[in-house]
């Protein structure tokens, strides 16, 4: 998957798609200050489904692994996970439990953002989540 981050300091890369018989087609030009690989982010593990080339003499980058990344967010995921569970106090069933407990237990949490009116489950569904609303109103 995509595992690494690049930010082009000099020179330049394409991002192409390899085509048959040499016709291959340049997706997108990497100039210096741009990013590529910004999806090693996500969780769902992407693959790389193009070549990352270089398009000049030389090219000059920054990579950041999906590892040292989260690595260095350490810290401030630590934060979030606590202020995450000092509100999981007012939230059944963790009301009773230790600061400990919910402190577990928010970091297996997952944010995720929902547009309005669109479903977060739909009726008849097997639930496999548990969900607690932190902000805004859902309709059941």
């Amino acid at each position: 998957g995509v595992e690494t981050l690049f930010v082009v300091i000099s020179g330049g890369l394409e991002e192409v798609l390899d085509g048959a018989h040499d016709s291959d087609t340049v997706l997108q030009k990497v100039r210096p200050g741009e990013v590529i690989g910004e999806n090693f982010l996500d969780d769902s593990d992407p693959v790389w489904v193009t070549d990352l080339e270089v398009t000049t003499a030389t090219a000059t980058y920054l990579s950041l692994s999906k590892f040292d990344y989260h690595e260095a967010m350490k810290p401030h995921m630590e934060n979030l996970y606590k202020e995450r569970a000092v509100f999981l106090k007012a939230v059944v069933p963790f009301m009773s439990w230790s600061f400990e407990e919910r402190l577990a237990i928010a970091r297996l949490f997952e944010m995720q953002k929902y547009p309005s009116n669109l479903p977060i489950v739909k009726q008849g569904a097997v639930p496999n989540d548990f969900f607690v609303i932190v902000k805004g109103y859902c309709a059941v």
